[in-house]
């Protein structure tokens, strides 16, 4: 174990796991509002990348005592990425109306 670990009490290591679950719960509710390309998204991500490193750096997801909380971050994981699946097959949609509006467009010019 590093001393970074050592350092860290139990009530700290579960602070950082609470944290990243609130981030991780506020980006997904962006998604469903639809706001995933803002700047208060990427703000988040990179919040939350920093935190992980910290938690990767103490090793908390390691321990027995934090099984729970790792699994409710993996289910909220999985949440994140079903959500970020749908609004990019939503978009894909939507570029794909755009792209036949604009190639009807075309058409009717090219006839007029």
């Amino acid at each position: 174990m590093s001393s970074i670990s050592r350092n860290v009490v139990p009530e700290e290591k579960a602070e950082l796991l609470d944290e990243l679950q609130n981030l991780l719960e506020q980006q997904i509710e962006l998604i469903h509002k639809g706001d995933s390309s803002g700047k208060k998204f990427e703000n988040l991500s990179e919040r939350i990348n920093i935190l992980i490193e910290k938690i990767r750096q103490v090793g908390i997801l390691e321990l027995a005592q934090f099984k729970k909380q790792r699994e409710k971050i993996n289910k909220l994981y999985d949440c994140l990425y079903m959500a970020i699946s749908a609004q990019k097959d939503q978009t894909e949609q939507q570029l794909n109306l755009v792209r036949k509006g604009k190639k009807a467009i075309v058409t009717y010019r090219s006839n007029i």
